[in-house]
């Protein structure tokens, strides 16, 4: 009797769970778009690589119906016409999802795309999303691509979006923003604020497959904040022999981490040498870690800017590669300086930009 208790209530939980995570979207349209067929595509991040899945129907009576299944509680999803330039943005709940396409106005009348006007019912992801989206927009019109030259202005419109994210603990679109949020450049502050926000998640949201990935890389972030020990890594040198950093005993190093394929991670390897050769004498050791598999173009690198410091390689591509998730590196070029305690005393993830001036200090205050 026990036994076919826990089977029903097993099987009961493992409906449910399923239940949530089927959606249905029914969109009602406003202006007459009769016999054109619409398009239903939804991406889904969350192992790190995206997904699609489309689907597609045709306007009667000027409403359409998708049903089907989500991998996560919500997915971001694209709804277009023939035309792409008739395209609407939005997320996708698992549950009841009900959009409705307005005419356009005279502000939107430029646009010249049939469903950039509608509103949501009742769809809590989706008025986050436009909310966060709003900002991003702002900035954009200001600032243009020109972002990393405001960094106190970016500040301020990111703290807008972290206090709506507060506001939305409840939501797995949050989820999805803060892993969004972790892959851009944040000050270390602003990956603590990222881990406070992700504590207060419904327990159910931090322990989905994405919330564990997110908590796996704030930490990973936060092990390499300022004054951390640096963590243990052991790669291949040119020599096909095992380098560890745990030789370098009371030594200060810059770890430059670069690709073949990275133009600026190349325009910066003049400086980086110039540097060295100031400060060698001082017991300075560059480490280069080239993050490709490709050998042949990682020597032939080397050889071409003459590259003589210690040279390694993960023998992976960066996306695959363990170093990248363990030191959560986002961004190329990508440099660390380590004083002779082994401890992190710079750090360019945690800047906007990474500052040549800057690292060159840091290296000298060290090296007394």
């Amino acid at each position: 009797m026990n036994k076919l208790f826990f089977i029903f209530i097993f099987n009961f939980f493992s409906v449910d769970i399923y239940c949530q995570l089927k959606f249905n979207l029914r969109v009602e349209s406003k202006i007459n778009l009769n016999g054109q067929k619409i398009y239903l595509e939804i991406y889904n991040y969350e192992y790190g690589k995206m997904t699609s899945t489309q689907d597609s129907a045709t306007f009667e009576k000027n409403w359409i119906q998708f049903s089907g299944i989500l991998t996560s509680p919500c997915e971001d999803a694209l709804l277009h016409l023939k035309n792409f330039d008739n395209r609407m943005y939005f997320v996708l709940d698992s549950g009841f999802n009900y959009i409705k396409i307005l005419p356009l106005t005279k502000k939107s009348l430029w646009k010249r795309n049939n469903l950039s006007e509608h509103v949501f019912l009742n769809s809590k992801s989706n008025d986050l999303k436009n909310k966060l989206d709003s900002l991003d927009n702002i900035l954009y019109q200001k600032f243009g691509n020109n972002l990393s030259l405001r960094p106190e202005e970016v500040s301020t419109y990111r703290n807008y979006q972290l206090k709506l994210l507060e506001n939305n603990i409840s939501n797995y679109y949050t989820l999805k923003k803060i892993y969004d949020f972790s892959n851009k450049k944040n000050s270390s502050n602003g990956t603590i604020r990222l881990l406070e926000i992700f504590n207060r998640l419904d327990s159910n949201i931090k322990i989905s497959n994405l919330g564990l990935k997110v908590l796996s890389k704030l930490n990973n972030s936060l092990k390499l904040n300022y004054g951390k020990v640096i963590p243990k890594f052991s790669l291949l040198n040119t020599k096909d022999k095992i380098f560890t950093n745990d030789s370098l005993e009371n030594k200060v190093y810059l770890l430059a981490f670069g690709a073949v394929w990275c133009g600026p991670c190349k325009k910066n390897i003049p400086s980086l040498k110039k540097i060295y050769s100031k400060y060698k004498d001082k017991g300075l050791e560059i480490l280069y870690v080239n993050l490709d598999d490709d050998k042949k173009k990682w020597e032939s690198m080397i050889k071409e800017y003459s590259m003589n410091w210690i040279n390694l390689s993960t023998d992976a591509k960066f996306s695959e590669s363990q170093i990248t998730k363990d030191y959560d590196i986002k961004f190329l070029p990508c440099y660390l300086i380590v004083d002779r305690d082994k401890k992190i005393v710079y750090n360019s993830l945690f800047k906007s930009d990474d500052d040549l001036f800057i690292m060159e200090e840091t290296i000298l205050n060290v090296s007394k």
